[in-house]
């Protein structure tokens, strides 16, 4: 069950990751590469751990 969540975490921190640096890019075109990056791949945590927390949440409900 764990190893679920783990693939799901790691599932939703590379999306929210990739989305979080495209829309960087696209907003902003001179910036500092490796600070662009430390944000986004935090901003990738977070959204990671909310979602699989409310998944967790949903199926412990059951």
């Amino acid at each position: 069950m764990r190893k679920k969540y783990l693939i799901n975490f790691l599932v939703y921190f590379t999306a929210a990751t990739a989305f979080s640096l495209i829309a960087h890019l696209t907003v902003e075109w001179e910036f500092e590469i490796k600070k662009a990056v430390v944000q986004n791949i935090f901003v990738g945590i977070v959204f990671s751990w909310i979602l699989t927390q409310s998944q967790v949440h949903k199926e412990n409900k059951k």
